[in-house]
């Protein structure tokens, strides 16, 4: 009888994917202390939309563009 290997190699987890909880947290204190800081920045992001009531935020847009 033949025996069947059995590769059992495991994926590494990258250096971004392996601390991915603390770019998260790290992303969500620099925003809500900019938010905090400069509240005319949030203001200016807030209101900035592809069209007059279009209702389309424009960094939202980028940011799921460049994903």
């Amino acid at each position: 009888m033949e025996q069947a290997t059995i590769n059992t190699t495991q994926k590494k987890l990258n250096y971004f994917e392996r601390y991915l909880s603390v770019w998260v947290g790290a992303c969500m204190i620099v925003g809500v202390s900019l938010g905090k800081l400069i509240p005319r920045l949030t203001d200016t992001l807030r209101h900035l939309e592809f069209g007059k009531g279009s209702q389309s935020n424009v960094p939202i847009g980028v940011l799921v563009w460049l994903r």
